[in-house]
């Protein structure tokens, strides 16, 4: 069975939305997207040069940086259609 690590969704309200979901699944939580939070995860590993050499390496294959974040960046791929490259864990 898969397991679900994280969920990122493209809303008008997100801290709203962030909230429901998190009280809809268990063991989640809302992370702040701002620069404290930002500087947090760095100090603990999560934000390395891999999130920006594959958001290098999608470039080159076509796709567009629309916005950078602390936690990951919005993409739009050859036609348009938006993603998101998100940091994961480092592979043991």
């Amino acid at each position: 069975m898969a397991r679900l690590t994280q969920i990122v969704i493209d809303c008008d309200r997100p801290a709203t939305l962030a909230r429901f979901w998190a009280a809809t699944l268990d063991g989640f939580e809302v992370r702040a997207d701002d620069e404290a939070e930002g500087r947090r995860l760095a100090d603990l590993g999560l934000t390395t040069d891999r999130l920006v050499a594959e958001v290098d390496r999608l470039v080159d294959l076509g796709a567009t940086v629309q916005q950078t974040f602390a936690t990951h960046t919005w993409m739009l791929d050859p036609e348009g259609n938006d993603f998101c490259v998100v940091e994961g864990p480092a592979a043991d």
